[in-house]
């Protein structure tokens, strides 16, 4: 195994413990908090949190992923970066801060201007992270990057539960986030070496400023295309329907968070270090969907099969309305997948260009999705969503995989015969539970049998229609090991 290859695997182990810890503890804390709090006070976060993040957006500007693709990088243009930042992160949350109000307006929840102008101040610790976090990954120092976020992750997970049990509704959730971003900043400082100068220089953005405009452009149209469910949904059916979309969403994204995540902040780094290799390239990024899609595709599919009976055991009874909205979600999370690892990839061979292009193409498609869903009802509107991430995957990866002289036949081949094994036996586990709740199981005793035998069957199927994959995943695990 090459220098390079060991340095992406163990970035990418290190990435996957990161998000392991923070599935676990979601897993963890979720359960708690939806005894303790109403499916209305997850709906007030989930307005909340996306204005937030959508600031966020500007606290970057594009000037992270420059940094560390960029061949070598000077003292004065990490010093211009940090104080671009700073001065963003304390603008932005001066406008938060100020706007409130309309923003709960807009989304016709009064009680979510407070809770906005709280969050605000998460703007500012943020920006104090952006240099340093790219610091790590330039050194590949993956290491300190997951501790950092597993210990700020844990560290917000308690205090949210202190706060919740002492009563305090919505604002656990509020603390929660505070936390997080303050230990991460204090934290990525205390491990990151960057030697920040007073010296800001106006030519070294310029330099790059083609570069971080559309990938700043991208991010943005990215965000409203991610989050306008959040914003239709609390508009026309209320913050109840939002929270309880809101909890299926995130189960749906944590097998996304798992691996996708990690490996797409890992191709970056690793993948820049050859970037004018485009055939190199190419069949690096088919191995990494090829890798992602044999766990996170049979993952989706048994979360699409027992979405019932895993919301009432993991979440209780008051949570079931989210259960068919998660059965939905789950093959939208397949193709998110594979799409997470995509901006990486055009950000390594330089055309964020086309990700701008394709992310407006995105956005447009999606919104209109909901408006039409949300007349629907919950399910309407997250089956909308599937069809509008059906119709977009096939000119999305016919773009990129043509920048590396491939085409959609390459990604059949890395991916077909594993999205199809997926399927069968979604459907083969569903026609399971479904059995064994005639028979009268309990909700408990369904996942305790039908989740193994998903598994099993799911390995069969790979040795008999596709026989390198299960070696390929063993020999992963013991790259991830070692």
């Amino acid at each position: 195994m090459s220098d390079l290859t060991q340095t992406a695997t163990k970035g990418t182990a290190w990435n996957s413990v990161a998000s392991l810890a923070r599935i676990a503890s979601a897993l963890l804390i979720l359960p708690i908090l939806t005894r303790l709090l109403d499916p209305a006070d997850f709906g007030i976060l989930a307005v909340g949190m996306p204005v937030i993040m959508f600031m966020m957006l500007f606290n970057d500007m594009g000037i992270g992923p420059a940094l560390v693709r960029a061949d070598n990088p000077s003292k004065t243009f990490w010093s211009t970066a940090f104080f671009a930042n700073l001065f963003m992160g304390s603008a932005l949350t001066l406008i938060v801060f100020l706007t409130a109000g309309y923003a709960a307006d807009a989304f016709k929840l009064p009680r979510a201007e407070p809770i906005l102008q709280a969050l605000a101040f998460a703007l500012i610790l943020n920006c104090f992270s952006v240099v340093p976090a790219a610091w790590l990954l330039r050194k590949f120092d993956f290491r300190s990057l997951a501790l950092i976020e597993i210990i700020s992750s844990v560290a917000g997970i308690g205090v949210a539960i202190y706060a919740a049990h002492q009563g305090a509704g919505a604002w656990a959730l509020v603390w929660q986030q505070l936390t997080m971003f303050a230990l991460k900043s204090t934290l990525f400082w205390l491990r990151a070496r960057v030697r920040i100068s007073f010296a800001f220089d106006w030519h070294e953005i310029k330099a790059i400023l083609p570069f971080i405009s559309n990938l700043l452009g991208a991010q943005v149209i990215n965000f409203f295309a991610r989050n306008s469910d959040n914003f239709i949904i609390a508009r026309v059916l209320g913050e109840t329907a939002l929270g309880f979309y809101a909890i299926a969403y995130r189960i749906m994204l944590m097998p996304i968070q798992f691996l996708s995540w990690g490996i797409a902040s890992v191709l970056l780094a690793t993948l820049s270090t050859f970037k004018s290799d485009r055939p190199r390239v190419k069949q690096a990024c088919l191995r990494v969907f090829r890798i992602i899609a044999l766990i996170t595709f049979p993952t989706m599919a048994g979360i699409a099969a027992l979405a019932e009976p895993a919301i009432s055991v993991v979440l209780g009874p008051k949570m079931l309305p989210a259960a068919p909205i998660l059965a939905i979600l789950a093959p939208i999370g397949a193709f998110q997948s594979l799409s997470s690892a995509q901006g990486s990839m055009f950000m390594t061979l330089g055309r964020t260009d086309i990700l701008l292009r394709y992310t407006v193409l995105t956005t447009i498609t999606v919104v209109i999705a909901f408006i039409i869903g949300t007349q629907y009802g919950l399910v309407g509107t997250a089956t909308a969503y599937l069809i509008a991430n059906l119709l977009l995957a096939v000119p999305i990866f016919r773009s990129l995989l043509g920048l590396m002289d491939g085409g959609l036949r390459d990604m059949w081949d890395a991916t077909g015969i594993t999205a199809i094994n997926a399927i069968l036996m979604g459907v083969l586990v569903y026609l399971l539970a479904e059995r064994l709740k005639f028979a009268g199981a309990t909700d408990l005793e369904i996942l305790i049998y039908s989740i193994p035998a998903g598994g099993l069957i799911f390995i069969i199927l790979l040795i008999l229609t596709d026989r390198r994959a299960f070696p390929e995943l063993l020999d992963l695990g013991r790259k991830l090991i070692a």
